[in-house]
């Protein structure tokens, strides 16, 4: 008992391989194409037999990056020049890499893996590792696991090696260079001994130099004093050695956190149309709602997966204003985004399963409805702003927030609600526009204005000229003509003076009126500039008006 508590508590890490990665997946491009020319079992044979690569410019020179088996059977190797491959193999068929394209296939196949367990790592440019401690017995142990994953990129036309052990250096190495398999639990070191130093993932000039020395094997180094090493070579090749060993740990840095809620549903058999998958999704978001509510929490961001028969992965992704914890809302969510997705799905391999997890969760904010609606009206306003998020897209939705400055042009920002929480934002809604802001004496000239509210609910962008008459030269003005109209001033309030800030640089000095014509329209009005400053008068501007 203690033995087996012993074995399942040992950290096991699976890495799995896709030494033909470039050329599967243009294979896998080949079988979707319909080839009119080669419509018969055994013109398409004659094709695949074909050998093929990829070549990319490297010094000057096209080099073929990757072949397939018929043309290494034909003695290709990456690395040769392209003039050189032609010659050996006249009718090879070359295609430019794509890197772009091999890594998004990559990526795809690590969110697709994630079922065997929530720790999948990318290791540039073909590898991913898994980390399966705990995972192995649900699949009847790390064979069956193995077995059941080699069939599924089987069935995907991917080419795979896999190997087993306790640390991702040894599983690397055994993967690499002794060609897959299982380590026992402890027999790591035994195992990578004959490896060549290469297995130890050093680079190529290392390794090289360590070649030179005699030291070609990891046996060899292992012989060998470490502080010598350490002088030679630095520490980079102790440290490789002991994450190979298993005395220094080596963590896997998963592509996103494991989600804490998460719902699943595996077809029979793949789906061709996305009405299937609509009813999957409201039956798994009311098992999600369930399970969030439980917790007294509610879902702010959720994704949803979509696992094809053919090993692509799509994922979309939807935000919420609040704490969701209703499944008619979740589904109405996601169902937009899946609608967008339906075509692309649809002409492709079938869906094979589907899965809905919260990406965020937040407390769920109970409300008491009130006599006057107000509560019911701020529930029905947050479904319209998931509503317009999810047609529209995220940030597009947006309000307007005070910001902390004292430029009247600048107080205002937009930014997307959902960024904001919820009671911060009805707080800033709430505060009166210019509370707390200080206010220059009043001058005597003109009557003093009733207290109003010290910025408009109404501003010009730009701020738009006017001519004016003052009865002093730096008062307010007692008429001015603004769009053709002339307007004559009955009371007056100011000047506030807001100045530029000093990392604007030089800019002119602004002094602020609030004024009501004889009719008790009341305007905000600026004088730009001081008299005596510079050479040209101040001129005058209408920036907002009051309501």
């Amino acid at each position: 008992m203690n033995e087996r508590m012993t074995h399942c508590d040992r950290r096991r890490v699976l890495y799995l391989w896709l030494f033909s990665l470039s050329m599967d997946r243009l294979a896998r491009e080949r079988s979707r194409m319909v080839t009119p020319e080669a419509d018969s079992d055994e013109g398409n044979a004659a094709i695949d037999r074909e050998p093929r690569g990829t070549f990319a410019k490297r010094g000057g020179a096209l080099v073929l990056d990757a072949v397939d088996q018929a043309g290494q059977e034909a003695g290709l190797v990456p690395g040769l020049t392209l003039a050189e491959a032609r010659m050996q193999v006249p009718h090879l068929r070359v295609t430019p890499s794509d890197p772009a394209a091999d890594n998004r296939l990559l990526l795809s196949l690590a969110r697709a893996v994630d079922r065997y367990t929530p720790f999948v790592g990318i290791d540039q440019p073909n590898g991913l590792f898994l980390d399966i401690t705990g995972c192995a017995h649900l699949f009847g142990g790390e064979d069956g696991l193995v077995d059941d994953l080699r069939s599924r990129f089987a069935r995907w036309r991917l080419n795979v090696r896999t190997g087993i052990a306790d640390n991702p250096g040894t599983a690397w190495a055994i993967t690499r260079h002794a060609g897959g398999g299982i380590v026992p639990p402890g027999d790591g070191a035994r195992r990578l001994a004959p490896l060549p130093v290469e297995a130890l993932r050093l680079p190529e000039e290392m390794a090289a130099a360590l070649s030179r020395l005699g030291l070609k094997s990891v046996g060899h180094l292992r012989q060998q004093s470490r502080a010598a090493l350490t002088r030679r070579f630095g520490s980079r090749l102790t440290q490789r050695l002991d994450q190979a060993e298993g005395r220094e740990g080596e963590p896997i840095e998963p592509l996103s956190p494991s989600p804490l809620l998460v719902v699943e549903h595996r077809f029979a058999e793949p789906l061709a149309e996305m009405e299937g998958v609509f009813v999957a999704l409201e039956e798994l978001a009311k098992e999600l709602a369930g399970r969030v509510r439980e917790r007294g929490r509610g879902a702010r961001r959720l994704a949803f997966r979509l696992l094809q028969a053919d090993g692509m992965v799509h994922d979309v992704w939807a935000g919420a204003s609040e704490s969701l914890a209703d499944p008619a809302r979740m589904a109405a969510l996601l169902r937009p985004r899946l609608e967008r997705l339906s075509s692309r799905v649809e002409r492709d391999s079938g869906i094979d399963s589907v899965r809905l997890w919260a990406v965020e969760t937040a407390l769920l904010n109970p409300r008491q409805i009130r006599l006057d609606g107000e509560d019911e009206m701020s529930a029905d306003l947050a479904r319209l702003i998931d509503t317009l998020t999810a047609r529209l897209g995220a940030g597009s939705v947006r309000e307007a927030v005070r910001t902390d400055t004292h430029q009247p042009a600048q107080s205002v920002a937009w930014r997307p609600i959902e960024v904001a929480p919820q009671q911060e934002a009805r707080k800033a809604r709430r505060r009166a526009p210019g509370d707390g802001e200080a206010v220059s004496p009043t001058r005597p000239e003109l009557p003093f204005l009733p207290r109003v509210a010290t910025r408009p609910i109404r501003l010009f962008d730009p701020p738009e000229r006017v001519e004016t008459l003052a009865s002093v030269p730096d008062g307010p003005p007692i008429r001015f003509v603004w769009r053709r109209i002339f307007y004559h001033v009955r009371a007056a309030e100011g000047p506030e003076r807001i100045a530029p800030s000093w990392w604007e640089g030089d800019g002119e000095t602004c002094d602020y009126f609030r004024v009501e014509d004889q009719a008790g329209r009341r305007f905000w009005m600026f004088r730009q500039g001081l008299y005596g400053a510079n050479e040209e008068a101040p001129r005058w501007f209408v920036h907002g008006l009051f309501a």
